[in-house]
């Protein structure tokens, strides 16, 4: 004859799972050297099986790591590019609208020239601040293998809040 036995686990107050056995004899689990034995075999079991159920998960979770990795690189790089390529950017923007102050003083063509540079300067800036508060990236095929973020697509903290 065999006995079965099995205890509850729980978790958050939640039944999961229970450890179940088969012991010879028709005796109740009533020491604890053998009550610990058959669940240590039990806890075995249930390694192994979760380290399964892990393997079939952890392609999300990877992928998560892997989104979460891409998106802190993506705000790296646009703090650098915001601080490297924004500070020359203002001085560049100062000149220009100051040239522009007196418009009069200078031929059209120029003040034409100089609005030009003051529109573009003014997109550069634009472009690395929304670099800066992107939360969810858009990234597109570039040229070849390569990737970028498109800028307009990706999601930012403003339109997300």
């Amino acid at each position: 004859p065999h006995s079965v036995f099995s205890y509850p686990i729980k978790s958050e107050g939640h039944i999961v799972g229970a450890f179940t056995g088969l012991v010879e004899g028709s005796k109740n689990l009533s020491t604890e050297e053998e009550f610990l034995e058959a669940i240590s075999h039990q806890i075995g079991i249930a390694c192994i099986k979760s380290s399964l159920w892990v393997g079939q998960i952890g392609g999300e979770i990877q992928e998560d790591l892997i989104k979460s990795e891409r998106l802190k690189a993506i705000i790296e790089t646009a703090v650098t590019i915001n601080h490297e390529v924004n500070n020359p950017l203002a001085a560049v923007l100062g000149y220009v609208q100051l040239l522009l102050h007196k418009p009069e003083q200078l031929n059209p063509e120029t003040v034409d020239k100089l609005k030009k540079i003051e529109t573009s300067a003014l997109r550069i800036k634009e472009v690395t601040n929304r670099l800066l508060k992107i939360v969810e990236p858009v990234v597109v095929k570039y040229a070849g293998d390569v990737n970028m973020v498109d800028v307009k697509q990706s999601k930012t903290r403003d339109e997300i809040t």
